[in-house]
Formats: C-alpha cells, structure tokens, sequence
C-alpha cells in the first residue's frame, strides 16, 4: 500500500521521473 503512494507521488511530482519510479517498483 505504502509502495504504491511512493509509486504514485513520484509520477505526479514528475513524468520524467515516473521512469524511475517504475524500476525503483520492479
């Protein structure tokens, strides 16, 4: 539940860095 806040905070905070977010997830 948590690490999908963080998931989902990343993507609003930047699309560029919802990249990351996604291989930080996996």
């Amino acid at each position: 539940m948590l690490g999908l806040l963080v998931v989902a905070t990343l993507i609003l905070a930047g699309g560029k860095s919802s990249r990351m977010g996604q291989d930080k997830a996996l």
